[in-house]
C-alpha cells in the first residue's frame, strides 16, 4: 500500500533535551565505573556518528568521546591526536580540552613485540614493527630499506645516528613520537584526571638514549598537575633521566594524586616515603612488587606503613591515642600477583588487631590468575606467564574503569578492623 499522500497528521518530533538524554545514556552512569573505550567500540562509533548529526548531537556526542574515548593505541592515532588536540573547533570556538574537560586517556602508542594478543583491549602493532631496527633515523625510519645489511652492520658507539638491538624492541625510540607524546601531555595538563599507561620504559637503556627520549617523556609527565589517578601496566613509571635513580619518583610531584597502580616496584622505605609526599593518596596498588616476601614469611605492611608515616609527618603517637597505634590518615595498599607469588599476611592479624584497631591501613592481596574477568579457561592462555597474566589483569580493570573496586571485591585476603 502506498502511503497516503494527503495525510496532513502533524510528525512526532523529540525535543532536544530528550535526545541528548539519549545520548548520554550510552555513557555508563558517572558515578559508577568509567571506561575508556577503543575505537572498536560500538558506542565509540555511535557517538562519532552523532557528532554529524546536528550541532546540538555534536556538542554532546564530542564531550562524550573526548571524556571516554582517548584511546591512543598506535603511532597513526597518536599523531592524529597530536594535530587535533590544539585545534578550535568552529563550533565551540576553542580546542577539544578547554570545551570538554575532564579528560581520561590510554596511552599505548608504540609497537611492542612481545605484546599480548586476544584480549578486547590488546594494543593495536604497527606493521612497521616487523622491519628488524638497527640503524634509524630520529623519526624512527631504517636508514636502508635491505634487511640483511641492517642485521650486518657493524654497531659503532660513538655514532649517534646507531642504535644497537636490544631485547623487546620498540618505537621508544622514535624521536617524533616521544615528542608527540610530551606535547600531548602538556595540552591535557590543566584537564588530565585519569592516565593508563601502557608503554615499555623499561626497555630503553640508558646507553642507549642518544636523544635524551627519557628527559623528553619526564618532562611531559612532570607537567600533570592536576592527575588524580595513574595506572603503569608494564613498569613503575620508569622515567629516570639522570640514571642511577638520581630523579625522584615523577608521581611524588602530582599533588592531586588519589589512586596509582604500578608495577614491580620495589617495596621498601623509599617507596613509603615517597608515597607520602602525595597528600591526598588514597589506594595504591602495587603488581607483582619486589621486596614484599611470599608464603609465611612478607613484610609486616601496617607496621612498615606506620613507621614510614611518623617519621616522614614527625609526628609520633599523638596523646589520644593508645601508644603504639597508628594515628595516620586512611589508605589502602593492595598487592596483585599471580596466587603462588602473593603475601600471607595472616599471621601478623593479631599484632594489626592492635595497633590498627580501626584497619585505618586496609592491606590487600588479589590475585592476577583470575579467569573471572570476561574470559573462560579457552581464552586464557597464561598459565605459565605469569608476568602478562599480572599485567593483563591491571590493564583490563583499569580500562573498564573497574580497578579500584575489584581489588577489594576480587581479594583472597584483606584486613579488617579489630572486634
Amino acid at each position: 500500500m502506498e502511503p497516503n499522500k494527503n495525510d496532513h497528521r502533524p510528525k512526532i518530533r523529540l525535543p532536544v533535551e530528550v535526545i541528548l538524554l539519549i545520548i548520554e545514556y550510552l555513557i555508563p552512569d558517572t558515578v559508577g565505573p568509567q571506561p575508556i573505550l577503543p575505537a572498536i567500540s560500538l558506542i565509540t562509533k555511535t557517538l562519532l556518528a552523532l557528532t554529524t548529526v546536528s550541532r546540538a548531537t555534536h556538542l554532546t556526542a564530542s564531550k562524550l568521546l573526548w571524556q571516554n574515548c582517548l584511546y591512543i593505541d598506535s603511532r597513526e592515532r597518536l599523531r592524529a591526536f597530536r594535530e587535533s588536540i590544539s585545534q578550535k573547533s568552529v563550533i565551540t570556538g576553542c580546542t577539544p580540552w578547554q570545551a570538554y574537560a575532564p579528560a581520561r586517556v590510554f596511552l599505548c602508542p608504540f609497537s611492542l613485540l612481545n605484546d599480548i594478543t586476544g584480549s578486547e583491549y590488546s594494543p593495536v602493532a604497527d606493521e612497521d614493527s616487523r622491519i628488524p631496527r638497527l640503524y634509524i633515523t630520529p623519526d624512527g625510519e631504517p636508514a636502508d630499506d635491505n634487511e640483511e645489511s641492517l642485521r650486518n652492520r657493524h654497531y659503532e658507539p660513538d655514532d649517534p645516528w646507531q642504535v644497537p638491538e636490544s631485547p623487546m624492541y620498540s618505537d621508544l625510540q622514535n624521536l617524533a613520537m616521544i615528542e608527540d607524546v610530551r606535547d600531548i601531555l602538556f595540552n591535557l595538563a590543566p584537564v588530565l584526571k585519569t592516565l593508563v599507561v601502557d608503554m615499555p620504559l623499561r626497555n630503553l637503556y640508558r646507553e642507549d638514549d642518544h636523544y635524551g627520549i627519557r628527559k623528553i617523556l619526564r618532562e611531559g609527565f612532570e607537567a600533570l598537575a592536576n592527575i588524580e589517578e595513574i595506572v603503569s601496566v608494564r613498569d613503575e613509571l620508569y622515567l629516570d633521566s639522570m640514571g642511577r635513580r638520581e630523579d625522584p619518583e615523577v608521581w611524588t610531584q602530582w599533588p592531586k594524586l588519589k589512586r596509582m597502580a604500578l608495577y614491580n616496584v620495589s617495596a621498601d622505605e623509599e617507596l613509603w616515603q615517597n608515597m607520602l609526599l602525595c597528600p591526598q593518596l588514597e589506594t595504591a596498588i602495587f603488581t607483582r612488587a619486589d621486596g614484599v616476601g611470599y608464603a609465611d614469611n612478607p613484610i609486616d605492611m601496617k607496621r612498615e606503613w606506620s613507621r614510614a608515616w611518623v617519621a616522614g609527618t614527625s609526628r609520633a603517637a599523638t596523646t589520644n591515642s593508645v601508644e603504639g597505634r597508628y594515628p595516620g590518615p586512611e589508605i589502602t595498599i593492595a598487592f596483585c600477583n599471580t596466587v603462588p607469588e602473593l603475601p600471607n599476611f595472616d599471621s601478623y592479624i593479631p599484632s594489626w588487631h592492635t595497633m590498627d584497631p580501626e584497619n585505618m591501613i586496609c592491606v590487600v592481596t588479589a590475585p592476577t590468575d583470575s579467569i573471572s574477568f570476561q574470559q573462560t579457561p579457552t581464552d586464557y592462555p597464561w598459565e605459565d606467564d605469569p608476568i602478562s597474566a599480572s599485567q593483563e589483569w591491571v590493564r583490563n580493570r583499569a580500562l573498564t574503569g573497574t580497578l579500584w573496586e575489584d581489588i577489594k571485591r576480587e581479594s583472597i585476603f584483606m584486613s579488617s578492623k579489630s572486634e
